[in-house]
């Protein structure tokens, strides 16, 4: 069964958590794709090290100010981020 911590969600493969900049360098391997960039707005190709501390940068900053119309959370696999799900909320 999926255990909750505040602000994360964990299960027997998975870690769920807001974003780090030590989860850099797996953002950058796991970005660094051309299909990846074609099918993301605005995602530079190639994606480097600067691109994802810059991204998670933005990322954690913007979550400050706006918590609850900014999400964005790190798909943790063996202590390297995989991937990113989030939500924003625009509005009512």
């Amino acid at each position: 069964m999926p255990r909750c911590a505040k602000n994360s969600l964990q299960t027997k493969r998975l870690l769920i958590r807001p974003w780090s900049l030590k989860d850099a360098p797996g953002l950058a391997k796991a970005a660094n794709f051309p299909i990846i960039a074609r099918m993301t707005a605005a995602m530079p190709y190639p994606y480097t090290l600067y691109d994802a501390r810059y991204w998670i940068k933005r990322t954690q900053r913007r979550s400050r100010i706006r918590p609850v119309q900014h999400m964005r959370f790190a798909i943790i696999h063996d202590n390297v981020a995989i991937g990113s799900i989030g939500a924003d909320r625009e509005g009512d």
